[in-house]
Formats: structure tokens, sequence, C-alpha cells
């Protein structure tokens, strides 16, 4: 957050200008590339319940580079997702349905269950 902030403080955008301020297209990609280095931003959470080892995933991630498992810290000040595990889509052999509230997600080297 603190790297995007100043980046953004750096090109004039600000809290009160944000919704308004015209930026050239370089500076807008420049902004998304930014963003595309943060593991969760442009990932689409999934609420699940995860097994033994994984008991504290609270969400699977897909984004555009693979999955993400995905823990959340709250407390009364922050509110933090934190990706416990990345798995390339490279590395998924298949994604199977066993019931119709169960995920199994099997990789090259492990496989996983979430409910």
């Amino acid at each position: 957050r603190v790297k995007m902030r100043s980046m953004l403080e750096g090109y004039g955008v600000n809290k009160s200008n944000y919704l308004t301020k015209e930026l050239n297209i370089q500076v807008k990609k420049v902004i998304v590339d930014t963003a595309k280095e943060w593991p969760t931003y442009f990932c689409r959470l999934f609420p699940v319940v995860g097994n033994s080892h994984y008991s504290s995933v609270r969400y699977l991630g897909v984004s555009h580079t693979g999955l993400r498992l995905i823990t959340r810290q709250r407390t009364l000040v922050d509110d933090n997702l934190d990706v416990m595990e990345d798995v390339r889509f490279e590395d998924v052999v298949d994604v199977v349905l066993p019931n119709a509230t169960t995920i199994q997600l099997n990789s090259r080297t492990k496989s996983l269950l979430f409910h």
C-alpha cells in the first residue's frame, strides 16, 4: 500500500482528486502493473474451509497467474488477507468435485481438499 500511495502521489493523485485526476495511458499502465505485483489484487475470492494443515485458509483466490490459498487476519484496526501458498496453473493436474460442497485440487506435488 505504501509503495502504491507514494507512486500515486508522485503522479499528483491524492484523496481529493483520485476520481477526477486526468492521467495519460502510460501512467495508468504503470499503476496497473504495480497492482499486479500484489498477490491478492485482481484475484477472485471464493470462501472455503480447509482441512488439517490448511485449516486457517478462508479463501481460494483465482487470478490470472494461478491459485492462492488465503488466510484472513482481522484486528480492530486492520483487515488483512495473507497468501499462505501459491499454486501456479501449470502445476495443477486436475480439479475434482467429489460432491456439491467439496473441491479437490490435485497439483504435481500434493492434493488439496476444501469445502
